[in-house]
């Protein structure tokens, strides 16, 4: 009896690669709406967990959550993005440049509500501190769309963040 077989072989770039959880420091100054606002979020504005489908993209959820309460008022701020992440570099997954166009919300909550829908892109790089440890530099641009509550807007920004890969 003969047998025959056939095996299939997946490239590397087409193999998960693994996790990425990181939060960034931002700056960011928005113009062309009223008011101009500058934000200056340290040691973190958002939290961030990046999806390895393949080491040349990834796909980054990002949350960031601002209380405050007195005078017997309360508002919070959050923010919620997706970002698809297009990694520069076939070397380390997550390490090299990389280009991030994202979308997402950033709206008020408490004695007044709003949200405003954002899109963007961000150009970086991850540096690496050890195999599992990287630092991540960032320069960003953001249009927020008008709606009700706000008038359409830009910003520019940059960011500094950590990034731990769970492989």
């Amino acid at each position: 009896m003969t047998t025959i077989s056939f095996s299939l072989s997946v490239p590397a770039v087409g193999r998960a690669q693994g996790v990425e959880i990181g939060t960034d420091a931002i700056v960011q100054t928005s113009f062309g709406g009223d008011p101009s606002v500058t934000t200056v979020a340290i040691p973190a504005a958002y939290i961030r967990v990046g999806f390895y489908p393949s080491s040349l993209i990834s796909f980054e959820p990002r949350v960031g959550l601002i209380s405050a309460i007195g005078g017997g008022s309360t508002s919070t701020i959050y923010a919620a993005s997706l970002s698809m992440l297009l990694h520069l570099s076939q070397g380390r997954t997550g390490v090299g440049p990389y280009l991030r166009p994202f979308a997402g919300i950033t709206g008020t909550a408490g004695d007044v509500s709003a949200t405003q829908a954002n899109a963007g892109v961000g150009l970086g790089v991850n540096l690496p501190i050890t195999s599992s440890l990287a630092t991540r530099l960032e320069a960003n641009y953001a249009h927020a769309f008008s709606s009700s509550d706000f008038d359409s807007a830009n910003a520019i920004g940059a960011s500094i963040g950590l990034s731990y890969f769970i492989r």
